[in-house]
Order: structure tokens, then C-alpha cells, then sequence
């Protein structure tokens, strides 16, 4: 009966979902304009703000809390990665993607590396739907790359690295799970008969601990670390 009365709640939930907040880091003014013309007009995206070059984008992720970065590698890469390993040293459970110039090419264990979800190539952010779904992926804890060998070099990196627990103990890792699955502080309590300000502390401690801002980047980086599928 609980596990029904949950799936009801999140189809409720699902539905009136609020649109994914995007975030563009450009490597020139308007070198994404195209891509902000394929996103344009969506119900399940949204583009919170468009910065240029590493400082902006420090500063627009701070203030603006996306649930993905894109980044614009334009013809150099190097720059781009920077961009990504600054934005990871400064926000552990920011989530991004690196656009793939059409003269550039990134290596994916580059990107892996940077803490980000992966490459996406100029040729599929033309198709909506797949950069969106690609997007989806990522905001999700997954990765995705415009390489064949992508994915497997994501899994290999995983494997090497090991799981966080970020100094959770189990209720909050059960919490963490909850969480994750999009349940608010009333029916964690509910699910786990405890009061609902003990629901409310444990989602605290939890988000302490793991140094994100909201549930949304935790369950995020709870996804990415393998504590929840």
C-alpha cells in the first residue's frame, strides 16, 4: 500500500513538474545562439541565464542554482575543460555538459575527468529532442558523449572511483533515497513512521554533509556516487 500510495504521489508530482533550469557558458557573446533557438518555447527546459568565460559562470552558478551547465568549447577545449574544473572545485554537485565546437574535438576521459557529464556533438544539439534528452541524462547523475567510447570510459572512471558515503549514517541514507525519489519532508515521515521534524533534521544533516544547496543536487550527486539507482 505504501509503494502504491508513493508511485501516486510522484505521477501526481511528475506532472506538474517544473521545467529544468539551464545555464549557457558561451566562449564569446551569442556563440550559442543557435542552441538557445532549439531550447526556446520548452515546457520541460529553461534558460536561466547566458554568461561568457569562467567568471561568469562562477558567478551565474552561485546565483542562479541551474540544473545544467552547458559549455561552449568553440575552437578551444582546453579553455572549456577549465571552465569545468573550476565550476567542480567551487560546486561539488553542479551538473554540466560540453558542447563539441565544429572545428574542436574533446577527448570524453578529458570531460570524465572534469567532473563533468559528458559531450554532447554540434550535430545532435541540433536535434531538440535528443539534446534535451541528453540533458535529462545528465541532470539525472548519468553521462552521455557524441564519442562511441564514451561510455565506457565513464564506467571505468566510476569503477576506479569510489563510491562516497559523505559521512551519512543509515536513516540519512535512507532519507537520501527518499529524497531522491522526490518526496517532501511529510511523506519521508510517513514512509518511515518517524516525526516530521526528525524528517526535516535528517534532510538537513544530509545536505550539510554532502555541501549542497538543495534536495535537487542531492539527490544529483547521490545518483553520481552510486548511493541511490
Amino acid at each position: 500500500m505504501a509503494q502504491a500510495s508513493r508511485s501516486a504521489r510522484a505521477e501526481e508530482r511528475g506532472a506538474a513538474r517544473p521545467p529544468l533550469l539551464i545555464l549557457l557558458v558561451e566562449c564569446r557573446a551569442g556563440s550559442l545562439d543557435w542552441l538557445a533557438e532549439k531550447l526556446e518555447g520548452r515546457a520541460d527546459v529553461q534558460i536561466c541565464g547566458r554568461v561568457v568565460g569562467r567568471v561568469e559562470a562562477v558567478s551565474a552558478v552561485t546565483s542562479k542554482s541551474p540544473g545544467v551547465v552547458l559549455i561552449d568549447s568553440g575552437n578551444d577545449p582546453a579553455a572549456a575543460i577549465a571552465i569545468a574544473r573550476r565550476l567542480r572545485a567551487l560546486h561539488a554537485s553542479v551538473c554540466m555538459i560540453l558542447v563539441e565546437g565544429v572545428r574542436g574535438s574533446i577527448d570524453p576521459r578529458d570531460v570524465v575527468a572534469a567532473g563533468a557529464g559528458g559531450v554532447v556533438s554540434t550535430q545532435l544539439a541540433k536535434r531538440p529532442e535528443q539534446l534535451v534528452g541528453a540533458i535529462q541524462v545528465v541532470a539525472g547523475g548519468g553521462y552521455v558523449s557524441a564519442g562511441a567510447r564514451a561510455g565506457e570510459i565513464a564506467r571505468r572512471l566510476r569503477r576506479t572511483r569510489p563510491a562516497g558515503t559523505h559521512g551519512l549514517t543509515d536513516r540519512e541514507t535512507q532519507v537520501l533515497q527518499l529524497v531522491a525519489d522526490g518526496l517532501t519532508n511529510r511523506e519521508i515521515a510517513e514512509e518511515l513512521s518517524i516525526a516530521e521534524q526528525s524528517a526535516k533534521n535528517h534532510v538537513s544533516n544530509l545536505l550539510r554533509k554532502m555541501n549542497v544547496p538543495n534536495r535537487t543536487a542531492a539527490a544529483a550527486m547521490a545518483r553520481r556516487d552510486g548511493l541511490v539507482p
